[in-house]
């Protein structure tokens, strides 16, 4: 009989834009950091369908900014493409794209069918990048300029790469206006990666079994506390799974108070599995899930933990929230979105 032995230690939720007055004993505040990706002093690497120039009067920062002339034709679909290709840039830890955007004939976002924004890692567009869709803009009403702000995790990942960045684009098409948009101007300044201010939060401790459950049926599993083998605190949760037999574990807590982590942009844990190789032979099937529901598979975010534990003995993991899996459940009483400033 194999046997594989789970301790779930002290889970983190990575917190943004929090001030240093605010924090408690329980949480510890990061400084932000700014990462600059183009400061947009050149025209050097932009490509457009239309004009490019460098505007050194109407900025918003540094020497210049960098205009685009473009044009969207009534009588035919038009893909506007506007991109850089520039040297890597590392951004490791940054969880929002910021740049300031001017745009003279906001006609043309509202005739756009899809517009988005890439942040990429292969010089290219396609894969190893990060893509925003049209809601980014969906504010832009008057001529002028705008400053936007993406999260990361309302990105579609496609395996980005953060500590190579070195691809930028705005992307327009099925661009069919009502009148012609002729001599159209788009300027872009200060593209930044930005790692907000944030405190980590102690959400479990995992000294107590108090409030741990298996829900129902033949897989619930509560755990109990090993006092001896842990990370800190005063113990770990413990579980035994014995295989093959034992197919299934299943164990979760509810918290009568939610817990407010607005803006958290990784779960992070210590998590011990005595004998890889029989995780190996489960079908890496560990998942682990937060909701603001309630209950299981609604308002749920979820990670599989097989890239993140792959040795035996103690692992510390970090889950970005944009990696994350989701699933907003059938239940119109609990469907919807995951609402971080209520994780229970």
């Amino acid at each position: 009989m194999k046997r594989i032995f789970i301790l779930l230690l002290c889970m983190m939720l990575s917190l943004a834009a929090v001030p240093a007055s605010a924090a408690t004993a329980d949480q510890d505040v990061v400084s932000e950091k700014n990462y600059k990706i183009l400061s947009c002093d050149t025209v050097d690497g932009w490509t457009v369908e239309g004009d490019i120039a460098l505007d050194t009067e109407d900025k918003t920062e540094g020497q210049g900014c960098v205009s685009f002339t473009v044009d969207a034709l009534k009588e035919a679909d038009c893909t506007i493409s506007i991109e850089a290709k520039f040297n890597p840039v590392a951004i490791r830890g940054a969880n929002v794209l910021s740049f300031d955007f001017y745009i003279s004939d906001p006609t043309l976002l509202w005739s756009t069918y899809i517009l988005t924004v890439d942040l990429g890692s292969s010089a290219t567009s396609g894969n190893h990048m990060l893509d925003w869709p049209a809601d980014a803009f969906s504010t832009i009403d008057q001529p002028g300029w705008y400053h936007v702000e993406l999260p990361f995790e309302h990105a579609l990942n496609l395996d980005f790469n953060d500590g190579s960045v070195n691809f930028f684009r705005l992307y327009l098409f099925h661009v069919n206006p009502a009148e012609d948009l002729v001599d159209v101007e788009i300027k872009i300044d200060n593209i930044e990666a930005r790692a907000p201010a944030y405190r980590n939060t102690l959400v479990e401790s995992c000294d107590t079994p108090d409030g741990w459950s298996g829900g129902e049926g033949p897989y619930a599993a509560a755990p109990v506390i090993d006092r001896a083998v842990k990370k800190q605190g005063l113990g770990s949760l413990y579980y035994e799974v014995n295989l093959p037999q034992q197919i299934h574990l299943v164990s979760q807590k509810v918290y009568a108070t939610p817990i407010n982590v607005a803006g958290a942009a990784y779960v992070e844990m210590d998590v011990y599995v005595s004998d890889v190789k029989a995780f190996e032979n489960c079908g890496y099937a560990i998942q682990f899930e937060i909701t603001s529901s309630g209950t299981c598979d609604h308002q749920e975010y979820c990670w599989s933990l097989d890239k993140y534990v792959t040795k035996s003995g103690w692992t510390h993991i970090r889950l970005p929230i944009s990696d994350a899996d989701f699933c907003h459940g059938s239940n119109p009483e609990w469907a919807g979105s995951v609402d971080l400033s209520r994780i229970n």
